[in-house]
């Protein structure tokens, strides 16, 4: 903030006095610059690690190697490998465990590559010790834990390579955890770690959910033991069935025999559905959205706070005593930072950050200026990380329209077209006739059968014909009327993609081999996403959340793959053609097919002889329909007394897909009132211009709720400055050039930059997607100013207090949850 006391101290070993809890603790790394120091600070704000900062030569070396790109992505690579040689350990392998030539030659090779690339995990965990430092490394729970399961994996691979004898590699489980605990799988690692947090609430509800359960089973148990033995036989079979019912696979079988005695039955498993289907379910929804919201909130509390304690210490570097922040230095700073950015472009971020209008929504442009050669104040520098995400372009202007160039007998024609594509009801009337297409193809493929669907299609030819040629048209139209704006929009390139595939497949219909084809007609129907504004709305919150979906999902990943692991080694080879005749609920059905048959009687294909082929039985048991017949399978073909703990590794993943999936649908809801919240504050936006500025205010709109937009005016002087800061700093940059990578010459030269005249000012807009953190930055702004208030006393409170004393608050909240 503005005249806030900065200290600044390099921090060494020796150094005795306590620093005030409001004081900036650099600490500096020999050899460096200050414009390195301040671009590793600034690069470090962005990291999810808080403080690992590096404290040495060799610390620093290490940082640099576990974030480069080409490391992070082999890191990624050797994880990857190392899950999937699970596809080719037994019994991913159809060679019998104990066949000799196993024994002797593919099971060394195994457990070979298997330590070759747990050695090279190791030498990843021994960088990250260095980096660290060997009191912060144990004290992260992450990396130690990640250490003892690579040394426990090794042990085990060296054990099984001395003794060359099979036994149960169990210790396979622990590979998904090494490969979340990669750099490039932060999201997905954030994602489980916010499952985890709320997993207390959660636990709550399922612990409730359980519990009516087992209520109930106690009710149907006495009510119904004696009219249906074949569910509810025993208390424990009662359970298993109103479990197994909650998902309503085996709905309305569990009731037929006791509705036929008594059809004033139906009212419990009324009750039941209603109360553990639908109330419960959705109480689940809804605890799971409200935590993760609030969870979210602290990581984004977390985050933000980070990311101003490390750009307050840039600044302090960069100003050096001073006032504020020139721009000759944070030219330098920021070409450390990012090489690749030209330097009229850093200009522009200097500019933008001095107007203070990279934090609105929606940006309101002051009429007046501000000279480059006013120093960066601190509250302004916090908003570094907003534009230098921007994306800068010069503003050439209002230019004529691209057919105004051609000859005067094509310009009318060009010009009608354009009027005609930009009509407000040619989306309308385009609508209209893929509504009508729609009609068509379903009454076509209404009336057809298996027997002559193709050749039903063949009739219906010539009027898909006369549908492409409109498209085509259309396209054509656009295309003309549009000019080179046409392919601009990602949407236009949807409908171009869309078209071009339909037209080139309906040509090859004619070859007798192709004509299969003929599906491909129906891609057409998904252009109505593209011309309905409301599909777009959701099309775009989906692809905004893509990020957080692609993390549940791969977190959906490593749990089947956990329990693959766990069915391999303990239910392979159990299921078999005509087996499980005597399970629970007459599923052995199922299994009576033998290998050539069809139908429901091959269900001892869904089982865990491979890695594959578990995947496939774990995601028919995510999909609910007829999952018991596999858990009730295994079930029977294992002593009495172990199965239950089969149907207890089922009924696990059941709620572990269940929570998965609660997520899931969390995360669409958090996108659509994203979107909504978005799309509601531009009109309140709108209104507020027209109300205060009138029509011809100064802000600028965007089309797209979902981007942002900067702009900013260089002055004929601002560009002169430009010119001689870079003339001064000559040496610097030239060094920053030899070191980096990345340094490459901006297209646009000086001179093209400056305005035609000393008076003029040439105008450049930077535009970038928004992101969920620029939502978060308006809804919660008067939290964050607490947030600045409340952080030099939370940091001296933190510094207070002695390790005992949190250890023992934290064992404190644990006896008080188990008590509660």
């Amino acid at each position: 903030m503005d005249g806030e006391a900065v200290e600044l101290r390099a921090y060494e070993d020796e150094t005795k006095d306590e620093p005030p809890p409001d004081a900036v603790v650099v600490k500096t790394v020999a050899g460096q610059t200050k414009w390195q120091d301040a671009a590793r600070l600034a690069k470090e704000g962005l990291e999810a690690v808080y403080d690992y900062n590096p404290s040495g030569k060799w610390s620093l070396l290490c940082h640099k190697v576990l974030h480069h790109w080409t490391y992070t992505t082999t890191h990624l690579l050797i994880t990857i490998t190392l899950l999937s040689m699970a596809l080719v350990e037994h019994p991913g392998l159809y060679w019998d465990k104990y066949d000799p030539y196993y024994l002797k030659t593919v099971l060394p090779i195994h457990c070979v590559v298997e330590m070759f690339l747990l050695a090279l995990l190791g030498v990843d965990a021994a960088l990250r010790l260095v980096w660290s430092g060997p009191r912060k490394y144990v004290r992260s729970w992450r990396s130690l834990a990640s250490s003892i399961f690579i040394l426990i994996m090794f042990l085990d691979a060296l054990v099984t390579l001395a003794r060359l004898e099979p036994h149960v590699r169990i210790l396979r489980v622990l590979r998904p955890f090494l490969w979340l605990e990669t750099f490039l799988m932060n999201s997905t690692r954030r994602v489980l770690r916010q499952i985890i947090q709320c997993f207390k609430p959660i636990f709550d509800v399922l612990l409730l959910l359980f519990y009516l359960m087992a209520f109930f089973a106690l009710f149907a148990f006495y009510l119904f033991g004696v009219v249906d033995k074949d569910f509810f036989s025993s208390y424990g079979q009662s359970f298993v069935s109103l479990f197994i019912l909650r998902t309503t696979a085996n709905y309305p079988d569990v009731m037929m025999e006791i509705y036929h005695q008594s059809p004033a039955s139906f009212l419990f498993f009324l009750v039941y559905l209603i109360t553990s289907l639908y109330i419960m379910s959705n109480v689940l929804l809804g605890v799971v959205y409200s935590n993760f919201k609030t969870m979210e909130l602290k990581k984004f509390k977390k985050i933000y706070m980070n990311k101003r304690e490390k750009l307050k210490a840039a600044f302090t570097l960069l100003s050096d005593g001073t006032e504020g922040v020139s721009f000759d230095r944070f030219l330098l700073f920021v070409k450390e930072y990012k090489p690749e950015t030209p330097s009229w472009q850093i200009l522009c971020m200097y500019k933008a950050l001095l107007s203070d209008k990279t934090d609105l929504i929606f940006s309101y442009f002051d009429p007046t200026d501000v000279s480059v050669l006013t120093p960066l104040s601190l509250d302004r520098f916090y908003g570094f990380y907003q534009v230098a995400k921007l994306k800068w372009i010069k503003d050439l202007g209002p230019r004529p329209a691209y057919f105004e160039k051609l000859p005067s007998c094509l310009r009318p024609v060009f010009k009608f077209i354009h009027k005609v594509v930009t009509w407000r009801w040619f989306n309308t009337v385009i609508s209209a006739i893929i509504v009508v297409n729609l009609i068509y193809v379903l009454v076509f493929a209404g009336i057809a059968t298996v027997e002559n669907r193709y050749e039903l299609a063949k009739v219906g030819q010539p009027g898909s014909f006369i549908f492409t040629f409109i498209y085509c048209v259309e396209i054509a139209m656009r295309i003309i009327g549009l000019g080179p704006l046409y392919f601009r929009s990602g949407w236009n390139w949807f409908d171009l993609i869309i078209i071009s595939i339909t037209t080139v497949t309906q040509v090859l219909e004619f070859v007798p081999a192709l004509g299969v084809l003929i599906v491909v007609r129906s891609l057409r129907l998904f252009r109505m996403f593209r011309l309905k504004s409301r599909f777009r709305a959701i099309l775009t919150a989906v692809f905004a959340l893509s990020p957080q979906l692609i993390g549940v999902a791969l977190v959906l990943v490593a749990i089947m793959y956990v329990m693959s692991i766990i069915g391999m080694e303990t239910m392979y080879g159990l299921v078999y053609p005509n087996c499980c005749n005597t399970s629970w609920y007459f599923v052995g059905a199922y299994y009576s097919g033998a290998y050539n048959s069809t139908g429901n009687t091959v269900f001892w294909l869904n089982n865990f002889d491979n890695l594959a082929r578990s995947y496939v039985t774990l995601f028919e048991q995510v999909v609910v329909n007829n999952w018991f017949v596999m858990m009730e399978g295994y079930a029977s073909q294992v002593d009495s007394q172990y199965a239950y703990l089969v149907r207890v590794y089922f009924i696990i993943f059941q709620v572990l897909a269940l929570i998965t999936t609660t997520v899931i649908v969390s995360y669409i809801v958090e996108g659509l009132t994203f979107k909504i919240t978005m799309t509601a504050d531009r009109r309140k936006f709108k209104l507020f211009c027209k109300k205060e500025h009138g029509p011809k205010c100064g802000c600028y709109l965007m089309r797209d709720a979902h981007k942002k937009r900067v702009r900013t005016n260089l002055s004929y002087q601002d560009l002169s400055c430009l010119k001689a800061e870079q003339e001064v700093n000559h040496r610097e940059l030239n060094e920053i050039r030899k070191r980096s990578l990345f340094w490459k010459k901006s297209t646009l030269g000086i001179s093209d930059l400056f305005p035609s005249s000393e008076e003029g000012t040439t105008v450049f807009y930077g535009t970038n997607y928004r992101a969920r953190d620029d939502l978060y930055l308006m809804m919660y702004e008067p939290e964050i100013v607490n947030w600045h208030d409340s952080v030099p006393k939370e940091k001296a409170q933190v510094e207070k207090r002695p390790w005992t004393s949190v250890l023992k608050d934290k064992l404190k909240e644990t006896v008080e949850y188990i008590m509660d």
